[in-house]
């Protein structure tokens, strides 16, 4: 299992890098399914950010 310190920079580097997977589905091509596939990975890492927050 992995260490909180460990998930805490995990959960960040996911969030970083789908902010520009987001706003490549989103604002100029306006792709659902990219969309959709952004936001269940930026809610995935929501959810860990608050377990391990």
């Amino acid at each position: 299992m992995m260490d909180r310190k460990r998930a805490r920079q995990v959960v960040f580097w996911v969030i970083a890098a789908d902010f520009p997977f987001m706003y490549a589905a989103a604002v100029p091509l306006a792709n659902e399914a990219m969309t959709l596939a952004g936001l269940a990975v930026m809610g995935a890492a929501a959810l860990a950010a608050a377990l391990v927050y």
